[in-house]
């Protein structure tokens, strides 16, 4: 029985760890990007087929 609470504890603080690293990576990209778009050299492609340069 304590093996069981045990388990169940370990899998919930695994997915909240999960959870808290998933939401840092988002904040660190979404502030990567903001960045980018702050430097004085960035100028977005604007053209209809700028997605089409960068596929493979």
């Amino acid at each position: 029985m304590k093996l069981l609470i045990f388990l169940i504890g370990l899998a919930i603080g695994a997915f909240l760890q999960h959870r808290r690293t998933e939401r840092a990576a988002e904040r660190e990209a979404l502030a990567s990007v903001e960045n980018l778009q702050s430097q004085p050299w960035y100028t977005p492609d604007r053209s209809p087929n700028a997605r089409a340069t960068f596929r493979a």
